[in-house]
C-alpha cells in the first residue's frame, strides 16, 4: 500500500494491476483529468477504483466504467473499466 499526495490530473498509476482508492476527494472534473491520464493504464492493467462518499459515482460510468459493487447505506463503490 502506498499513498500519494499529488495533482490527481497528471498522476500516473504504477505498473501493474492496482486498486485507486478515493475518498471523494474532488470533484467530476477532476475525476475525468485522472481517467484520461490513465485510461491506458485501467485497460491494460485492469485496475479498479474504491470510491468512498461516492458523490460523483456516476462520472465513471459517463467515462466507461462499471460498478462492480455498490453500498447504498456508506456510499462506497468498486468500479472497473468496461473492456470493448
Amino acid at each position: 500500500m502506498r499513498f500519494v499526495h499529488a495533482d490527481a490530473g497528471s498522476y500516473l498509476l504504477p505498473d501493474g494491476p492496482c486498486c485507486a482508492f478515493m475518498f471523494n476527494p474532488f470533484d467530476a472534473t477532476i475525476i475525468h483529468g485522472f481517467i484520461e491520464t490513465n485510461r491506458a493504464h485501467f485497460a491494460t492493467h485492469g485496475s479498479v477504483i474504491g470510491y468512498v462518499n461516492d458523490v460523483y459515482r456516476l462520472t465513471f460510468a459517463d467515462l466507461g466504467f462499471e460498478v462492480l459493487f455498490r453500498d447504498q447505506g456508506i456510499k462506497t463503490s468498486l468500479h472497473r473499466l468496461i473492456r470493448a
